[in-house]
């Protein structure tokens, strides 16, 4: 009698191969796995993210609840540890924007205010050249748009004012611009600070339209290179 080969249960989570292609190399072969493992695991990560935004209505409510009852709210605060990273937005830039971008900005800046209320690990959180004004042909008509790409990293470097790019490349592919908003970018920090984990900020707070995936640079990351990195964590340097 035939015995069959027996196939350990590593062997069998590994990608199979068809017959005729080439082989693959264990380091392709980790990838493909951790790849796999990802996917697999993406409802968990939609539930967890489900049950973290119900958790944290659930808490404003209560906060709510209490401060109309004529208790303090400081006091019903959970216990929170301050960061010393301090978050600038500079809005000195309003003469080259238009009205509509104008309201946009102003409503991401109150939701990186709020986010920030609410943080276990809330920042140090600035405005610079708050309150410009449109200039009247930019708001009455939006024809000749500019579009002032790098012009923040312009106005720090000439100031030697030391900056930080988020890591995005090193973590997510997306199928679309890796411009994000004001409170994103501020809100993916503050997660960052409380999990130390950038892939799992990254995607507790991108929206689902960015069709982010992971990358292999973050499948491969060890936990020394989640860890802040002096001076900023730049990622194009």
């Amino acid at each position: 009698m035939e015995r069959k080969p027996v196939v350990s249960e590593e062997e069998g989570q590994k990608p199979r191969l068809d017959a005729g292609t080439e082989p693959i190399s264990k380091r392709q072969m980790k990838k493909l796995l951790k790849q796999k493992q990802w996917e697999e695991q993406r409802e968990l990560r939609k539930e967890k993210r489900k049950e973290k935004r119900k958790r944290k209505k659930l808490e404003r409510q209560c906060q709510l609840e209490s401060g109309s009852d004529g208790i303090d709210r400081n006091c019903i605060l959970r216990n929170v540890v301050h960061s010393s990273l301090r978050l600038i937005i500079d809005c000195s830039f309003d003469d080259l924007m238009v009205l509509k971008d104008i309201k946009k900005l102003h409503n991401q800046i109150h939701c990186c205010y709020a986010e920030n209320r609410r943080a276990s690990h809330p920042v140090q959180f600035y405005l610079t050249s708050h309150g410009g004004q449109l200039k009247k042909n930019m708001n009455e008509n939006d024809k000749g748009w500019v579009n002032w790409k790098g012009l923040t990293f312009k106005q720090v470097s000439s100031y030697w004012i030391e900056h930080a790019q988020l890591p995005l490349s090193d973590f997510v592919k997306m199928n679309s611009r890796k411009v994000l908003a004001v409170n994103h970018v501020f809100e993916i920090i503050l997660e960052f600070l409380e999990t130390r984990d950038w892939q799992e900020a990254f995607f507790t707070i991108l929206p689902r339209r960015k069709g982010a995936v992971p990358s292999h640079k973050g499948c491969e990351s060890s936990p020394q290179d989640q860890q802040p990195r002096p001076e900023g964590w730049d990622s194009s340097s």
